[in-house]
């Protein structure tokens, strides 16, 4: 099984995006929209040169669309999944956030 790893912020991104939807829906609707995203994520893990490349980022990450966010990630070193840097709603100005973490749990 391929691996996902996650930096710090895009941990962070990720309980934000629940919280928000919780607070503006419901913690049902906030599960499901994060079920979408981590299944997004578990299906191009083991592919991991998938998604668009992103070279006008430092370090070159790439990207996949779950509407209405955006995930950059990068292929993990030994092939076997991905980094995933952040996960950043697609209407924010990603030059001014995004950065290689250099870190994943």
């Amino acid at each position: 099984m391929a691996r996902i790893l996650r930096a710090p912020l895009a941990r962070a991104d990720l309980l934000a995006i629940w919280t928000y939807i919780a607070n503006e829906s419901s913690p049902a609707i906030a599960d499901t929209f994060l079920a979408r995203l981590h299944g997004a994520l578990e299906v191009v893990a083991s592919a991991p040169y998938s998604g668009r490349e992103r070279s006008e980022f430092d370090g070159s990450p790439r990207s996949l669309v779950v509407r209405p966010y955006v995930i950059f990630y990068e292929p993990l070193v030994d092939g076997d999944g991905k980094a995933i840097w952040r996960v950043l709603h697609g209407a924010r100005k990603m030059e001014d956030l995004l950065r290689n973490p250099g870190r994943f749990e």
